[in-house]
């Protein structure tokens, strides 16, 4: 067991592997694994004017299908509504990146028919945006510490004040980008209860994924 997983149990966080820090011929089989151990998976889509990396494809998730219990879809697309129509499966959650609240509630009509969990990621949270996300009756909210799309950022801990803000509302929120075993007891102290990390987390598994042949750079 690594590090950062013996901190994410110790401080009990969720921690979900993002697919993006594995080869695209190795991501089923790490997704299988990490299920398997009792983590979540999730898979970024990425495309539009967030793309600074490439995401999975549509066509990359369908096999991920023995996971959806266990799976989350991050969408950062320009037009997530159109995108959530033509989802392949259907995961246990679903998350979907705004820049603004406006399209929020045709999204979460979306998720809810299609049975998934619906959360909203953001960057920071202003001060109205609580009371509009509180209103929605979101199942969470994720808060990205690194610019959504982008790869090789740091986390930027100060965003973890949009975190303790929804952690006061009585919201669940979790944190994303650049989460490793330095960080995490400081993003967990702020309230989160679900962490996504990509490479910190799967440089730990390299020795238990012999079959995964080796963690994006």
């Amino acid at each position: 067991m690594g590090r950062l997983t013996e901190l994410a149990q110790e401080h009990h966080v969720l921690l979900s592997g993002s697919l993006l820090a594995v080869l695209k011929d190795d991501r089923a089989a790490a997704a299988r694994y990490l299920a398997h151990r009792g983590h979540w998976v999730h898979a970024d889509v990425i495309e539009g004017s967030f793309r600074g990396q490439p995401g999975l494809s549509l066509a990359e998730l369908e096999p991920l299908a023995p996971v959806a219990k266990v799976l989350d879809i991050h969408l950062m697309v320009d037009d997530p509504v159109e995108t959530i129509k033509n989802l392949p499966i259907i995961p246990r959650r679903l998350t979907v990146q705004l820049r603004n609240l406006a399209s929020a509630p045709e999204i979460l009509r979306l998720a809810r028919a299609l049975s998934c969990e619906i959360w909203i990621a953001v960057e920071e949270l202003a001060p109205g945006d609580i009371d509009a996300l509180k209103a929605l009756d979101l199942d969470g909210v994720l808060v990205m510490l690194t610019p959504p799309g982008s790869a090789g950022h740091i986390a930027d801990l100060d965003r973890l004040n949009s975190v303790r803000a929804a952690n006061n509302a009585d919201l669940s929120v979790g944190v994303d980008g650049g989460v490793n075993a330095e960080n995490l007891p400081t993003t967990a102290s702020a309230g989160i209860r679900y962490a996504v990390s990509g490479r910190a987390f799967f440089q730990e598994l390299r020795q238990e994924l012999p079959h995964v042949g080796s963690v994006t750079t």
